[in-house]
């Protein structure tokens, strides 16, 4: 019986220590600025309807854009996770850019050929957490903002960009949605003030 008891506290202790590091809520852009969910989207979409013309990336398909920064323990999952994605979805049903950091001092990891790299400083400064994504339709409308998906690793839990994808493919209608409210893995981002 001692030894059940010890294996019972020594289990709580441990869930107790994983939920405090790898489960956290998303801090979401009202976290750390105090934009209301449609401000957010108006400035998510100018700040989309900008990047074509800088980056060389075509309007006019839904587009999956992938925020990840060197270091956070929680990116793994989401590369994983997206890599999925680009197996499930075509290029051409599904173009996916990945958001490198306007400071990219340290390494960022390639997600394949499939996935063109682009620097995106005015959509990274709307950015509070990682892993996260963004997803907009073909006339540049913001589909989804927020974490890939709930749980303890990036794919684990409820899939917020999968489900929305599913949507867009079986025609049905899609509100713009700012996600903020979700309990997974995810790494703050501290902006640099300018």
């Amino acid at each position: 019986m001692g030894l059940l008891l010890t294996w019972l506290g020594g289990s709580a202790v441990g869930y107790g220590w994983y939920q405090s590091q790898y489960l956290q809520p998303y801090p979401g852009a009202n976290a750390s600025q105090t934009v209301l969910p449609e401000a957010l989207r108006k400035q998510l979409e100018r700040a989309w309807s900008a990047a074509p013309t800088a980056t060389g990336v075509e309007p006019g398909g839904v587009t999956l854009v992938h925020f990840s920064q060197p270091g956070c323990r929680c990116d793994d999952a989401s590369r994983d996770h997206l890599r999925r994605l680009r197996a499930e979805y075509s290029r051409s049903d599904l173009a996916v850019i990945q958001a490198l950091p306007p400071t990219a001092d340290a390494a960022v990891p390639d997600l394949g050929e499939a996935v063109d790299r682009r620097k995106l400083p005015a959509l990274w400064q709307l950015v509070s957490a990682v892993p996260a994504a963004a997803l907009f339709g073909p006339g540049g409308q913001l589909l989804y903002f927020g974490p890939y998906s709930s749980g303890p690793s990036c794919g684990s839990g409820i899939n917020f960009v999968e489900d929305e994808l599913s949507r867009l493919r079986n025609h049905e209608s899609v509100t713009p949605w700012i996600n903020e409210v979700a309990l997974g893995c995810f790494c703050a981002i501290r902006h640099r003030k300018t």
